[in-house]
């Protein structure tokens, strides 16, 4: 039950109940403990790409999925556990020269290691409660590899997307403008480090994109109250 990981989390001296509710306008409130989890500050949010200005996918090539060099990375040290609660990938895929063109996007994690920089860039984690911005996260984050990190990852998958090209008529005339996944899991992963979550994009063919990953962080040892 969620009131005994909340409570234990936060040290009390006896159990919560399991729904706390608040008036709002009268109203009454049911929070869960993702939201309970994000009001005592363990959310977080890490992006890859900002404003117009998209990260290209695949490896050095820049198109094909290298598992050495993901677009966005979340290295989860030893002693802490992390929760995906929302992930994004919107992707802009180039012209189709020619017929049967694949593009994929793929969202794993690997249980064994956390990645390591290779040539890449940090992502700085914002705290998914806005008043705590001074706030440092318990793991690190990376972007746009251009250079291998671990040299053998080991990805499980929490969610992938593929489509490909059908061409009919003339190449030129052929542009697939949206190619997006969400993985927004109803019974998240508690993936515990050192372990790394990996996001990838790209195909047969150049594929720009976004990311967004919304995650709960804290120290593993709260996850023995659940064992």
């Amino acid at each position: 039950m969620a009131a005994p990981f909340l409570a234990r989390a936060k040290g009390f001296d006896s159990l919560a109940t399991e729904f706390d509710l608040r008036g709002i306008l009268n109203a009454p409130l049911v929070a869960d403990w993702r939201h309970a989890l994000i009001a005592r500050g363990f959310g977080w949010l890490c992006e890859a790409g900002t404003l117009t200005t998209a990260i290209a996918g695949g490896g050095t090539t820049g198109t094909v999925l290298d598992l050495e060099q993901p677009q966005l990375v979340l290295n989860i040290p030893s002693g802490v556990a992390m929760v995906p609660l929302r992930i994004a990938v919107e992707c802009q895929i180039g012209l189709q020269t020619i017929d049967a063109q694949e593009n994929e996007i793929w969202i794993g994690y690997d249980r064994t290691q956390v990645q390591a920089n290779g040539t890449s860039t940090a992502v700085t984690p914002t705290n998914l409660r806005s008043d705590l911005g001074g706030q440092t996260a318990p793991f690190t984050s990376r972007h746009t590899y251009t250079g291998d990190g671990v040299a053998t990852p080991v990805i499980s998958t929490l969610a992938r997307k593929q489509a490909q090209s059908d061409l009919q008529g003339i190449a030129a005339n052929m542009n697939v403008y949206q190619f997006d996944l969400i993985y927004e899991p109803f019974n998240p992963p508690m993936i515990v480090g050192p372990a790394n979550i990996s996001v990838y994009w790209g195909g047969t063919i150049a594929l720009t994109g976004f990311a967004q990953a919304s995650v709960l962080a804290f120290p593993s040892t709260l996850l023995n109250v659940l064992s």
